[in-house]
């Protein structure tokens, strides 16, 4: 049985209300985008703001970017 089948096994369970894939940001990832996601007690809070991106990390993992531009309608 693979991971994702015992997710969903788990979560058809009489009160169980948590996805068995939620935990700190560190578990996934070396370094991450956002503001980092702390487990509290064994739980993560919601945060009390917008998750914003932090540029300079973004930046560091950027491969490559390009660039899209609207087309104008003439009008006539």
């Amino acid at each position: 049985m693979n991971s994702a089948t015992s997710r969903i096994l788990l979560a058809a369970l009489p009160g169980f209300v948590l996805p068995g894939d939620i935990s700190a940001s560190s578990r996934y990832f070396a370094e991450d985008i956002t503001e980092p996601f702390e487990l509290d007690n064994g739980c993560l809070a919601v945060p009390d703001k917008p998750v914003t991106v932090r540029p300079e990390v973004l930046d560091r993992y950027t491969v490559s970017t390009r660039k899209l531009y609207e087309r104008r309608r003439h009008a006539g």
